[in-house]
């Protein structure tokens, strides 16, 4: 074990003195959509930063994957997309919308940081991301929340919903749990994201992330309490208060902005602010979170 942290250590700080030329840009979509959906950012990334590799990922079969796949093989796949489109680089940032951040956190903790074929993050950009899961018990903020609730909450039925991975009932989803370093998480969990930069953006005007802590690794519990991520133990366990001292994490407020419109009417606005994130291309953020 120790062998192995050594060498992830190692390999993720390569990753952080890695030029922007060597390091490929992934952009992951979130659900009940495809990679097409995502056009527009793929589009700006390209145009500002014409010499670096982007890859706007396709998940299996787009967006009916998005929402009726087993949550594993969802993850499975993307991380293989990802190591065969990005072959011959070692490093990668992230830029990742609604459940493509949870994907990407997936990718991040079950795969980059404990098998080293994988492609390591350097830098970790989610748009509206379900970081650490989503609750919904009843009066959801959406009509299709509403009907992926009762679906989610069927067992016959939620090991082939995607959502099921992160949706938080009375019980948290395994694959939540393991991220999290409970149920037999390895060393990777509790270490994955050490030498990686990550920002959250966020909206106090979105519609599906309710409240708005759920895009900062905080969700709302069983009783309807909002739990924000500095309370969490898990919170500690994934190193996120150390990197977050260190100025490695931060989260930045976008007003009147609703979930889509990271990636679709204001997707320059956005673009204005990640393109820091990842390049030496000058940045240009709203109000940063203390």
């Amino acid at each position: 074990m120790l062998n192995s942290l050594l060498l992830f250590t190692l390999s993720t700080q390569n990753c952080m003195n890695a030029q922007d030329e060597d390091t490929a840009i992934v952009i992951i979509h979130g659900f009940r959509v495809n990679a097409k959906y995502l056009q527009e950012l793929e589009d700006v990334v390209r145009r500002d930063l014409p010499n670096r590799h982007v890859v706007n990922l396709e998940i299996l079969f787009g967006t009916f994957s998005s929402i009726f796949e087993s949550p594993e093989r969802y993850a499975r796949a993307a991380a293989s997309k990802i190591l065969k489109k990005t072959q011959g680089y070692i490093c990668i940032d992230i830029i990742a919308h609604s459940q493509g951040a949870f994907v990407a956190r997936q990718y991040i903790q079950f795969f980059a940081s404990s098998q080293s074929v994988y492609p390591n993050v350097r830098s970790f950009v989610s748009l509206a991301g379900v970081l650490n899961g989503l609750y919904c018990k009843q009066n959801c903020p959406t009509q299709i929340m509403n009907y992926l609730d009762p679906l989610i909450n069927q067992k016959s039925k939620s090991q082939f919903m995607v959502p099921s991975g992160y949706w938080r009932t009375d019980v948290v989803p395994l694959i939540l749990c393991k991220l999290n370093g409970g149920c037999e998480a390895n060393f990777s969990t509790t270490s994955a994201f050490y030498g990686m930069k990550i920002n959250a953006l966020y909206s106090n005007s979105d519609e599906i992330l309710v409240p708005t802590s759920t895009a900062k690794f905080g969700y709302v519990n069983d009783k309807g309490e909002e739990i924000i991520a500095e309370q969490l133990d898990e919170f500690k366990i994934l190193g996120l208060n150390r990197i977050k001292q260190q100025g490695n994490y931060k989260a930045y407020q976008f007003d009147g902005f609703q979930h889509n419109s990271f990636v679709k009417e204001h997707v320059e606005l956005t673009w204005v602010c990640v393109r820091g994130m990842i390049s030496d291309l000058p940045s240009e953020c709203p109000v940063l979170d203390k």
